[in-house]
Order: C-alpha cells, then sequence, then structure tokens
C-alpha cells in the first residue's frame, strides 16, 4: 500500500511540472522507481495505479507512448528490466 501511495505522490508532482509525459515513462523513470519504490512493483501495476491521475488520460490514444521531447529530463529504467 505505501508503494501505491508514494508512486502516486511522485506521478502527480511529475505531472505538475510536465502534463505530457506518458504514464508509461513517469512509471519507468529512475526518481520513482528509487524514490518511490517503485521497482518492487511491474511497470504495469504502476501504470494502473497513476493512469487515474493522468491530466491528458481523456486524450491519449491506446498503444506505445510517441517519443516526445518533455519540459523536465528525468532517466528511465530500461523497458527489458521491468
Amino acid at each position: 500500500m505505501e508503494g501505491r501511495i508514494s508512486c502516486k505522490a511522485i506521478a502527480s508532482t511529475i505531472w505538475e511540472l510536465d502534463p505530457a509525459i506518458h504514464p508509461n515513462h513517469i512509471a519507468r523513470s529512475k526518481i520513482l522507481q528509487r524514490i518511490g519504490n517503485g521497482a518492487q512493483y511491474d511497470i504495469s501495476t504502476i501504470t494502473d495505479w497513476i493512469a487515474e491521475l493522468d491530466p491528458q488520460k481523456d486524450y491519449r490514444k491506446p498503444g506505445r507512448p510517441p517519443k516526445a521531447n518533455y519540459s523536465i529530463k528525468f532517466e528511465m529504467v530500461p523497458q527489458s528490466k521491468k
């Protein structure tokens, strides 16, 4: 339960800085993986937790997220890791 709360708090903060960031990219971000204890969970689980907070959830298309240049820079764990 604590993991979900911290992941949602971090995602919410990141989206305040840049609402265009895709939920999958936030779920794979090193900040969420390390500080939010996201490394304990599958990426799909984290994405499900934070999807309801996504400020653009009504406008995103299903499928692979497009390559994007976000206004903040953060590192992501490789997709094959989890």
